[in-house]
């Protein structure tokens, strides 16, 4: 028995794991496209104002400094606006409004700093093609990501499946606001509650203490 208590927790503590691994590496997937994208939009926006093919290069400080201030621009705004937090209970508009906040802030901070950086050598024709290219490479990046999860989820994959305890009217609640929102990405498979509650359309699955049984008896889905 106790052999068996400690295998049960030394599992819970592995998938644990393995989700915050998980979790890890796609949120620092989402940075790492989103800075690529920045870089990228800087390099055609200065190539589209200016028409200069060695706009990141040896004799261009003050612009590689330009570009170097609006990477810590974008950290810094992803941080306040939680761009990249937990998005599954967020829908695509949602993100579209946080997006051009941060996009918005580097309109700014790109203004400011052309003007205060008397050296750099880019048009005023820089901030307009930057905030043009990267607001749609990152709405495209985003849409195809939010559109990619959404056909996914349909299909039944990428779906954090959940048992909701207590099947009063919270955990009904609950269980609606997840049927009414499917982007959300749960699947609940049922209801845990010490008093069988009728109306739950079969997905009552006994008292709080057979969390266990529920759990060993769908392990596919955990």
């Amino acid at each position: 028995r106790l052999y068996s208590q400690t295998f049960k927790h030394f599992s819970f503590i592995i998938t644990h794991l393995f989700m915050n691994r998980y979790r890890t590496y796609l949120h620092f997937s989402r940075q790492f496209f989103d800075y690529s994208l920045i870089i990228i939009s800087f390099i055609a926006a200065g190539l589209l104002s200016a028409g200069n093919a060695k706009l990141i290069g040896a004799h261009q400080v003050n612009e590689v400094l330009l570009l170097l201030l609006l990477l810590v621009t974008w950290f810094f705004s992803s941080l306040t606006t939680n761009i990249y937090d937990e998005f599954r209970s967020r829908n695509f508009s949602f993100e579209l409004v946080i997006l051009v906040k941060n996009i918005l802030v580097q309109t700014i901070v790109s203004i400011i700093l052309i003007f205060l950086i008397k050296e750099i050598k880019l048009s005023r024709l820089f901030v307009f093609y930057y905030t043009s290219v990267l607001f749609l490479f990152l709405f495209s990046e985003k849409f195809m990501l939010s559109k990619i999860l959404d056909r996914l989820r349909k299909k039944g994959k990428n779906l954090r499946t959940m048992i909701i305890i207590g099947a009063g009217d919270v955990g009904k609640k609950i269980y609606y606001t997840i049927q009414e929102n499917p982007h959300f990405g749960y699947k609940v498979i049922g209801f845990l509650d010490d008093f069988e509650i009728p109306m739950l359309n079969g997905k009552y699955l006994g008292t709080v203490s057979n969390l266990n049984n529920v759990i060993n008896s769908n392990k596919k889905l955990f």
